[in-house]
Formats: C-alpha cells, sequence, structure tokens
C-alpha cells in the first residue's frame, strides 16, 4: 500500500486511493462470506412412487430427498481469528423409501401417521395407490370439497361476468336515454319559442281586424300605423303564421318519434332490470342445488371397512385383505365372478380358512387355479367373491352348509364335490 505524506505526488495519491477502494471491496466481501455459516438448507422431499402388494397389503413408498449444501473453500484470518469462506449452493439427491402396511385401517388414519414425510404426502400415496376401492373417506371428502369449491367458484365467476355485462348494457342505455332527454329538452324549447312567436303573430291579426283605420295616428306615425293596417301586411302576417304552424306540426312529428324511442329505451332498461333479477335467483338456485348434491354426496361418505361386519350380500375377496382380523365361526360361499361356480364350506374360523384358500387373491389349491389361471377377466383381481354366513353350533353348519350347497348348485354345477355333511 502507497504511504500518503504532504509531498506525495499525484500519482502516489492515486494509487493510494485505488488500493484504499480495493481493500474496502474486500472487506465487504469478507463480510458476506464471514457472516454467514449456514452450511446446509433443510431437505425438501417429492414422492417418486409406490409400490403397493395388493395380496400382503405392504408398501414400499420412494422418496426423492433434495437438499442445498456448501463446502469451505478457504479460511480468512480476521483479528488473529480464522474465518471459513464457503463455496456457491450445490444440490445433492437422494432416494428413501419407506416399508408401511396399509390395512384399510391404516389408510383411514394415512394423514396421522407418526411418519411425517407419510403424513405430509398421505394423499399422493393413495392417487399411487390406483385403485378406487382403496379411497379412504378422508380423500373422498377432500376431493368432494375441491369439486364443490371450483364449481361454486366457477357459477360466482359466471354470474359476476354476467353482473359486468348487465352493468355495461345499462350504462349504454342510459347514456342513450340521456341524449334523448336532452334531444326532448330542446325541442321543448323550440316548441315554446315557435308557439310564443305564433302567439305573438295572432295577437297582431287579432289588431288588424278589431281596429279601424284612423287618419289621426297615421298623421303621428308618419304612415307606419297604415302600413300595419294594411292588406299586403295582414298577408305576409298569415303567411308567416302558416310557417311556423308547419314548423310546429313538423316539431311535434320529431317530439313523438323522440318519446317512442325514450319509451323504448325505458322498455329496454327493464327488461334488462328483470333479465338480472331472473339471473340472480337462478344463480341463487344453482348454489343452493350445489350444496345440496354436497350435502348428500358428502353424507354418503363412509369410513373403508375394518372388520368384516357385511353378513347379508357377497363382498369382494379383495376387501378381506384390507379387514382386521376377526374370528368368525360360521359357512362361507366364494362366488366364481365370470363362470357363476361357487364353493360352500364351513370353518370355525372363517378368515383363517380364506387365507388357506387363496393368498390374497390368488388360488392356493386345484379347486380354484385352473378357473383362475384360464379367466379372460382383466383384472383377476375382481374374479371372486364370498359371503359368510355367522353360526354357532355344529348341527348349524352342517344344516346351513348342505342348504347353500343346494341354493348355490354348488355340487352339481359349482366346486363342491359332495352335497354336505348329512
Amino acid at each position: 500500500m502507497a504511504k500518503f505524506n504532504l509531498t506525495a505526488s499525484v500519482k502516489d495519491l492515486s494509487s493510494y486511493r485505488a488500493s484504499i477502494i480495493r481493500n474496502e471491496k474486500i472487506e465487504r466481501s469478507l463480510d458476506k462470506h464471514i457472516s454467514n455459516y449456514e452450511k446446509e438448507k433443510d431437505p425438501l422431499y417429492s414422492l417418486i412412487k409406490v409400490d403397493f402388494n395388493t395380496t400382503s397389503r405392504r408398501a414400499k413408498v420412494y422418496f426423492n430427498q433434495s437438499q442445498e449444501y456448501r463446502t469451505i473453500e478457504k479460511y480468512v484470518q480476521r483479528n488473529y481469528t480464522k474465518y471459513p469462506i464457503y463455496s456457491d449452493w450445490k444440490i445433492k439427491n437422494k432416494t428413501i423409501f419407506y416399508l408401511i402396511k396399509l390395512t384399510n385401517e391404516n389408510i383411514e388414519t394415512l394423514y396421522q401417521n407418526e411418519n411425517p414425510l407419510i403424513k405430509i404426502f398421505a394423499n399422493e400415496i393413495v392417487c399411487n395407490l390406483n385403485n378406487d376401492d382403496l379411497l379412504p373417506s378422508w380423500f373422498k371428502k377432500k376431493t368432494l370439497n375441491t369439486y364443490y369449491e371450483e364449481a361454486k367458484n366457477e357459477e360466482i365467476e359466471n354470474r359476476n361476468s354476467m353482473r359486468i355485462k348487465f352493468n355495461n348494457n345499462l350504462k349504454i342505455e342510459n347514456k342513450d336515454l340521456d341524449k334523448i332527454m336532452i334531444t326532448i329538452r330542446k325541442i321543448d324549447k323550440r316548441k315554446l319559442k315557435y308557439s310564443k312567436k305564433i302567439l305573438k303573430l295572432t295577437r297582431k291579426m287579432i289588431f288588424f281586424n278589431k281596429n279601424e283605420k284612423n287618419i289621426l295616428l297615421g298623421i303621428i306615425t308618419f304612415g307606419i300605423y297604415f302600413y300595419f293596417k294594411s292588406n299586403k301586411h295582414f298577408r305576409a302576417l298569415e303567411k308567416r303564421s302558416k310557417k311556423l304552424v308547419n314548423i310546429i306540426k313538423k316539431t311535434e312529428v320529431e317530439y313523438e318519434k323522440t318519446i317512442e324511442d325514450k319509451n323504448n329505451i325505458e322498455l329496454d332498461i327493464k327488461k334488462l332490470q328483470n333479465d338480472e333479477d331472473s339471473d340472480i335467483r337462478v344463480h341463487k338456485k344453482m348454489l343452493k342445488k350445489l350444496l345440496d348434491v354436497y350435502n348428500e354426496r358428502y353424507n354418503s361418505i363412509v369410513p373403508l371397512g375394518v372388520e368384516c361386519n357385511n353378513f347379508t350380500n357377497f363382498i369382494p375377496l379383495k376387501l378381506f385383505l384390507g379387514y382386521k382380523y376377526k374370528k368368525i365361526v360360521g359357512c362361507y360361499v366364494i362366488l366364481n365372478n365370470e363362470l357363476k361356480k361357487c364353493y360352500v364350506g364351513q370353518s370355525k374360523d372363517i378368515m383363517h380358512r380364506l387365507k388357506q384358500h387363496f393368498n390374497g387373491t390368488v388360488p392356493n389349491n386345484i379347486i380354484f387355479a385352473e378357473d383362475y389361471f384360464n379367466s379372460a377377466f382383466q383384472n383377476k383381481e375382481d374374479l371372486f367373491n364370498v359371503k359368510i354366513i355367522p353360526l354357532q353350533t355344529k348341527d348349524q353348519l352342517d344344516a346351513n352348509e348342505k342348504y347353500l350347497i343346494e341354493k348355490y348348485d354348488a355340487f352339481e354345477s359349482g366346486y363342491n364335490r359332495t352335497s354336505g355333511n348329512i
């Protein structure tokens, strides 16, 4: 650094000033880097995919973890202390995954999962299952809320658009009406003006007919009086009067036409206002209808079944995979939806027995295997349905099994090889 003294040259002063500016820039640069000791930012996550096994009900959820970080490039010393100088921000990506069990109960509480990532991405995980039968009630309600808000906002937007159009049309009509009213006032002034002129002419003509010629007045007025009492003057008055009458007639026609235009505009304004009132009523009805449909659908949404409680109808076999284990004693009917063939059985633990028959929805035994693997069903998970009839005693089991075999023709046309235990 150049030393500053009283005898320094202009060149020395310039060099000294440049060095000060350069050192100030370096100081500011160091302050910028030293003041921020942050090495990395909080990671950001995105869902990559969900591998879901419908048989085991296990899902492998993959996430991408993206994190910004920076490294120390060098150290600088200031006041006998070393400070790190960091590089620009860099990004590193990492794939992580979690294994979760997705029973019906777990899906219904997925948005409350103890794993914060699973909780945050609950919506996307459900969507990636790509199975309408596994949509939880909270997801359906949230989706319904979105659809309702979109439909309501669209209706409000349409209404606002119509209101703007109405206001614009009303402004145009009122503007035209203002012009018509100005024209009417002008015509009224003209009519009044010409009416006054006619009245004045009429008075002159009355004066002509009423008074006889007066010689003395003629002398006093130097003959002007005789002019006003002459026939020539009278004819001139008549001519002017007729002309004014014609002008007033034309003015009356114009006035009537203007009044007609005014009435038409007022009718248009009234029609616009009636249409606006009608649109408001329609808008309110539409919003009410949307709300009624929303409430009806919202109230009809029920959670996924946690336990098997349906003992009156056939249930898709795949739904059993999501139920909690529950020991049920009774008879069961397995229905092939494609061939309409049935198998009737009995067990002291039906859910356990179904797991012996099937690995998920894939048959474990020869009874159903041939039809399953030869099936033309596009989605074989939907091939079998099950019906459960809870019972208590052995006699009830045997009697109902025989009855059901006969009812569903399971011996002659189904999978059973006997007609029952009785």
